[in-house]
């Protein structure tokens, strides 16, 4: 009980800012510690090193997006790359994720008068809740451009509360240029937030309008790429690009009506999203001070998803809108409602509240926190190497070893369709240096690109289906096989050069 006492005395004040960080720093490097690539991370970094001209690249190589809308953060992830290799890079990358995310989400909690104790139980029990009310969305997980642009935002938030306006508009144009929307629905919603609060529009109609001019330019390129280019020729496909980039690659993030439903959380999700938003009403009512607008915003914050479910209803056979990702925002919006949470239970308990928040933070935190420990020092035990190199299982050493021995650096290995969504199948081209023309997971954002992948997907099933006429159409040298079954049907395609139990390579006949 004692050491409850001095540890709720210590960081029971808001104004200590270091103790926050601190404490939320700590609980992210167990969210964050690089014992294995994250999917998101190998597109990323891959993409990042292409986009500044490195490695070997070609037109055969799976990873291929001519969209320059990310150009901002692949140089950030590329530059980093080139001066620290990839593993080098994921080290550096993932501290710096937690340095600046601890940091703005300190300041943000300051701004929300929440003690250290309190906010650490509000980013714990977001933890616990796996970082969404639905959508597969998350803030910290990966080194990515959208982790930095979600620390931006929460700055800028704070900035707003404080009233200083320019500083939160130049934030908000940043994580834009970081993440388009991220940073775009932020922005609109951050300057909801201060008509609201202020009920003036003048000040928020310049900040918007100097956002604006700012991020022109990125804003016209996405126009370019997406309005600008000639009417692509879809007749030989089964469906419109919304779709392919919709309820075919992205159903969990955009399409909660799409059936087969491929995860998503949608369902639990939306009643959780029900529960907050009357959770938050009843705190609009019934709080005081700087946390009565700042609930209701955030009301008006759930009522913008339930307008997302509309929208997503009617656009749910074509999908047009699926790039845009209306359910986005829902990640940050839980964490922002519980932080408001527990600023209102210290109001009901009163002034002598540290004590008893303390009783309710330190279990949260202790089981956000001690399980995932727990996990990363098995895995070091299990295979202890440094964290960020490659971790993959002796089976997939012996397929790149047998890749490397019998290819040349220009074949091209295509890879049986099932396993390429996952690390570290989808690393292939990585770990051998052979470009193998298309990955389930590297899906573009180009919409010529879109197709061509979707286009590569459909022809690389007919073709491991046992279509050995169809290697024609695109270039192809080897076969690599997961199966005894796929490896003995593809038999008339070409030459068996390797089989190690149930995988084997073929070399495609001329």
């Amino acid at each position: 009980m004692s050491l409850l006492v001095r540890l709720s005395k210590a960081c029971a004040d808001p104004s200590k800012l270091w103790c926050t960080a601190f404490g939320t720093a700590l609980l992210l490097t167990v969210f964050m510690t690089p014992i294995y690539w994250h999917h998101n991370e190998v597109v990323y970094f891959d993409l990042s090193f292409r986009a500044l001209g490195s490695g070997n690249f070609g037109p055969n190589h799976a990873l291929l997006d001519s969209s320059n809308a990310r150009i901002v953060s692949e140089i950030l992830i590329g530059g980093a790359i080139k001066l620290l290799g990839f593993d080098g890079a994921l080290w550096v990358l993932r501290a710096l994720v937690v340095l600046v995310g601890s940091t703005a989400y300190a300041y943000l909690a300051r701004s929300m008068g929440l003690s250290a104790i309190e906010a650490l139980a509000a980013i714990s029990t977001f933890l616990l809740l796996d970082q969404r009310y639905f959508a597969g969305e998350w803030i910290f997980a990966a080194a990515e451009s959208k982790v930095f642009a979600y620390a931006l935002v929460m700055l800028a938030i704070a900035f707003a509360m404080q009233r200083r306006l320019f500083v939160a508009t130049l934030l908000l144009a940043a994580a834009t240029y970081l993440h388009f929307l991220v940073g775009g629905y932020w922005a609109v919603f951050v300057f909801g937030l201060m008509v609201l609060r202020d009920r003036t529009w003048i000040p928020v109609a310049r900040a918007g309008l100097t956002y604006a001019v700012i991020v022109a330019p990125l804003a016209l390129l996405l126009f370019w790429e997406t309005v600008g280019q000639p009417t692509l020729d879809l007749a030989d496909l089964d469906r419109t690009i919304g779709q392919i980039y919709g309820e075919f690659r992205h159903p969990h993030h955009v399409a909660p009506y799409f059936s087969p439903q491929r995860g998503g959380n949608w369902g639990a999700g939306f009643w959780e999203l029900c529960l907050g938003t009357i959770a938050l009403a009843v705190i609009a009512r019934y709080s005081r001070g700087a946390i009565k607008p700042t609930a209701l915003w955030l009301v008006f914050l759930g009522f913008y998803l339930f307008v997302a479910f509309a929208v997503a209803y009617v656009d749910r056979k074509t999908q047009t809108l699926s790039p845009f990702y209306l359910f986005r925002p829902n990640s940050l919006l839980l964490l922002l409602s519980l932080m408001v949470g527990f600023a209102w239970l210290r109001q009901v308990v009163g002034k002598a509240s540290g004590l008893k928040i303390t009783a309710l933070a330190i279990p949260l935190v202790l089981w956000a926190g001690i399980p995932r420990a727990i996990d990363q020092v098995d895995a070091a035990l299990v295979e202890p190497r440094i964290p960020a190199i490659p971790r993959y299982r002796e089976d997939m050493r012996r397929v790149v070893q047998a890749i490397l021995t019998h290819t040349e650096p220009d074949d091209v290995v295509v890879m049986q369709p099932g396993r390429d969504h996952t690390y570290p199948w989808m690393a292939l081209e990585r770990l051998t240096g052979r470009p193998t023309l298309v990955v389930f997971k590297f899906v573009p954002t180009h919409k010529a690109d879109i197709a061509r992948w979707y286009s590569l997907l459909r022809w690389r099933e007919a073709v491991f289906a046992g279509d050995c006429a169809r290697l024609s159409e695109h270039p192809a040298d080897f076969l690599l096989t997961f199966e005894t079954a796929t490896r003995q049907r593809l038999a008339d395609c070409g030459s068996s050069i390797w089989t190690d139990g149930e995988y084997g390579l073929l070399r495609i006949s001329p």
